[in-house]
């Protein structure tokens, strides 16, 4: 008897089992068919935002590039910028030497050509005068 007592337990469990399993199973097949209808509905958006974010992508990817060209041809102006700074400052130190030699030159010159021109000056007047003489 206890065998035929277990083997009802066991039927009656199946049946709750079975009965509490169909409505739930019919639950997940509606859910399963809905998801399926919604994908079916989103996949051509899906796809066409996938194109676009594709084609974003590459643009992005354009700009990046172009973007570094230009920084790198600016990075090359900047060293030549460089350069030309450099050889203004070196032409300037030049400059300078160039001006304070004239500054400590410049009166001696000066004084040189003065004595030169009085003394040929005076040299050109003796003689004017002696020809002067010479001819009276």
């Amino acid at each position: 008897m206890s065998v035929t007592v277990f083997l009802v337990a066991v039927i009656v469990l199946l049946a709750i089992l079975v009965g509490v399993s169909v409505p739930t199973l019919l639950q997940l097949r509606k859910t399963l068919a809905s998801a399926q209808s919604f994908l079916d509905t989103t996949r051509p958006q899906i796809e066409r935002t996938l194109e676009e974010l594709t084609t974003a992508a590459e643009r992005i990817q354009n700009v990046a590039s172009s973007v570094e060209e230009r920084v790198e041809q600016a990075r090359e102006i900047l060293e030549s910028g460089q350069h030309l700074v450099a050889q203004v400052g070196r032409v300037g130190s030049a400059l300078r030497s160039v001006t304070a030699i004239g500054g400590a030159i410049g009166p001696a010159v000066v004084a040189a050509a003065r004595a030169f021109f009085t003394r040929s000056g005076s040299n050109y007047e003796s003689i004017e005068e002696s020809g002067r003489n010479d001819g009276e």
